[in-house]
């Protein structure tokens, strides 16, 4: 029960300190210690000659005095409220019966006297760019509300934070989607600026502050820009892959969409449409792709402007650079004007032809082995026979996919050794001329 008594007592004390001062009669905006300072702040709406400062913990004091910030040693009263106080800031002398005196500060705006006056608010065309927008703003659009700490001569500001909306445009599942983003800037301020958008033709929206929300003010104070600035773009490089599914393809390409950074890596051939995916629909758009040998990059596709490539088939094993550019302008080789580029660029890594040959398998169905398959990457032609050791042809096939399942005609060859032909050519021009002999092995299933 007395720890309960002693945590009503301090609550007490804490809501008695936080409430030094009230404003009645008026709606306010409170700052205590604002700026960390020792300085209690109230932003009022419209002070008349009902509105009252109140000095809240009176009661304590047996004598109390205020003064104004401009002459601290006269008192201007000994009561625990003003009406109808002007612009400024307050010193309050509480003297106790002991003789101890507390001394507090507050400073007080009439936000009638400092409300936004917007004429202008444009963007600045010569100083923007594809990164950021600046903008220009009337002078004394905002005027400053400019305060004191007691006892230092160094003026002060308070910050009026304000937002800029707009309409930009970000990219999600494959779309890019137009969004409005808003940013709060804090005037007044020697310079404004938002993040260039990606939304061509976009216009911007100035509104606020803080403290005509907190006063329902309707409608807000704000100002729109007539000129459109300078948009950013990008885009969201996309190859899209023919992938393949025969487990004895070694590299097989298995992944269907690819994005920078991630490299395009495998067995040829590599069956790609690329895909630009810029944030303007209207952008320009130029492919360059590069063979690398060397350290030397020889042009495998000089220029394209489209943005989707058709098909394109890697046959030859290397590596490849494909580059995109995109800009918002009508043709990339134009060399003046304002506009933004944007450069994408990933890898693609075609493996070196590989053929083997097994020389066993196992088919009683268990799932492993059970075919006669050879294992392949990178091959552009492929004839394979398999014979029995009379010479009966009892496979044959142009797909290297496929695989000898143990079978003559219905039936079950039997166990033994089996001989193949084994003709292929790699994408990079390898011939594979094989002949050996594999065994058939049937297994008895366990039990």
């Amino acid at each position: 029960m007395k720890k309960l008594i002693i945590s009503i007592f301090a609550l007490l004390i804490s809501v008695s300190v936080s409430a030094q001062f009230s404003v009645l009669n008026s709606a306010s905006y409170f700052m205590p210690n604002h700026g960390g300072s020792n300085v209690n702040i109230f932003v009022i709406d419209n002070i008349h000659n009902t509105t009252e400062l109140r000095f809240n913990l009176y009661q304590s004091y047996t004598t109390i005095n205020w003064f104004r910030y401009e002459n601290p040693t006269f008192s201007i009263s000994n009561l625990n409220h003003i009406f109808f106080p002007d612009t400024g800031g307050y010193i309050i002398d509480a003297t106790d019966s002991d003789g101890n005196t507390t001394r507090r500060y507050v400073w007080i705006f009439d936000y009638q006297e400092h409300l936004p006056n917007f004429t202008e608010f444009e963007p600045i065309h010569e100083q923007s760019n594809c990164v950021t927008t600046y903008f220009r703003l009337n002078a004394n659009a905002v005027s400053p509300m400019i305060y004191f700490v007691f006892g230092n001569s160094t003026p002060r500001q308070i910050d009026r934070n304000f937002t800029i909306t707009y309409n930009t445009r970000e990219y999600s599942n494959g779309v890019w989607n137009v969004i409005e983003r808003s940013q709060q800037i804090v005037l007044p301020a020697s310079q404004i600026s938002v993040p260039a958008s990606l939304y061509a033709g976009v216009f911007f929206t100035l509104s606020g502050d803080q403290f005509a929300q907190s006063f329902g003010i309707n409608p807000i104070f704000s100002v729109s820009t007539i000129e459109s600035a300078l948009t950013n773009i990008e885009s969201r490089l996309t190859a899209v892959v023919e992938t393949r599914d025969a487990l004895n393809e070694i590299n097989r390409p298995r992944e269907r969409y690819i994005t920078p950074p991630n490299t395009l890596v495998g067995s040829a051939p590599f069956e790609v449409t690329f895909q630009s995916r810029p944030s303007d629909n209207n952008a320009s758009v130029e492919w360059k792709i590069y063979r690398i040998n060397d350290g030397d990059s020889t042009s495998f596709i000089a220029s394209q402007f489209t943005h989707n490539l058709p098909q394109i088939t890697f046959r030859e094993d290397g590596t490849y650079r494909v580059h995109l550019s995109v800009a918002n302008r009508v043709h990339l080789s134009e060399t003046n004007g304002n506009y933004c580029t944007s450069t994408e660029s990933f890898t693609v890594q075609v493996y070196v032809s590989h053929l083997s040959v097994p020389n066993v398998f196992t088919p009683n169905n268990d799932g492993i082995n059970d075919e006669f398959r050879v294992a392949f990457r990178s091959l552009e032609s492929f004839h394979m026979s398999v014979f029995t050791d009379r010479g009966q042809l009892v496979f044959e096939t142009t797909d290297p996919q496929r695989g000898w399942d143990g079978r003559i005609g219905n039936r079950n060859a039997p166990m033994g050794t089996y001989f193949y032909i084994i003709r292929a050519r790699g994408t990079d021009g390898r011939v594979f001329n094989k002949r050996g002999d594999v065994a058939l092995i049937r297994p008895t299933p366990r039990r």
